[in-house]
């Protein structure tokens, strides 16, 4: 069941990671434009969602069935490639919250002549992209060989550097973009 579990997980992981890039792409999209469609980011925004909820559900179940959650001299036995992707995965959906509110909240501080609200959001926003990315970078390769399309340790290194390369970039893109527009929209 565990080894089913992890299967689906990594196909949920898989797809979210194609849905983020959409939805990614979209709203650089939207910031380097000026351009925006209501219509459009609820069509990048909410399959991206029930992915991301589905993946974090599966992921956190199989965590609590392996029991190895509740004791920290576990994870001695992980590599730090492990712990990172954990510790990332943790700390998207806290931070994925305050993301979705975003723009509200830094049109209201912005409205409200408060400098300091918009750049700590800013700030925030880079962490998130600099998370979800982290743990994308790690998680890919290993979703191929849960799945059994990865097998050889050589190509899973060059893959892992690939998209650690690729991640890097995405971030880069997203950041410069977004708080571009951003500083542009909301610091006067």
């Amino acid at each position: 069941m565990y080894q089913r579990m992890k299967k689906i997980n990594a196909v949920l992981g898989l797809l979210t990671i194609a849905l983020l890039i959409a939805h990614s792409g979209y709203n650089v999209f939207c910031y380097l434009t000026m351009y925006y469609n209501p219509v459009l980011k609820q069509v990048f925004s909410l399959p991206l969602m029930i992915a991301v909820c589905l993946h974090a559900f599966l992921g956190m179940s199989m965590v609590f069935l392996n029991r190895d959650s509740g004791d920290l001299r576990v994870y001695s036995e992980y590599n730090k490639e492990t712990i990172l992707q954990r510790i990332s995965a943790a700390l998207i959906l806290p931070i994925l919250f305050i993301h979705i509110k975003t723009f509200a909240l830094m049109s209201s501080s912005a409205e409200a002549g408060s400098r300091l609200p918009v750049i700590l959001l800013i700030f925030l926003e880079i962490l998130f992209f600099g998370i979800v990315f982290t743990h994308i970078s790690i998680s890919f390769s290993r979703a191929l060989v849960t799945l059994g399309l990865l097998s050889d340790i050589d190509k899973k290194r060059r893959l892992d550097k690939f998209m650690y390369i690729f991640c890097a970039l995405l971030f880069a893109i997203c950041v410069i973009a977004i708080v571009r527009t951003q500083l542009f929209m909301f610091i006067k």
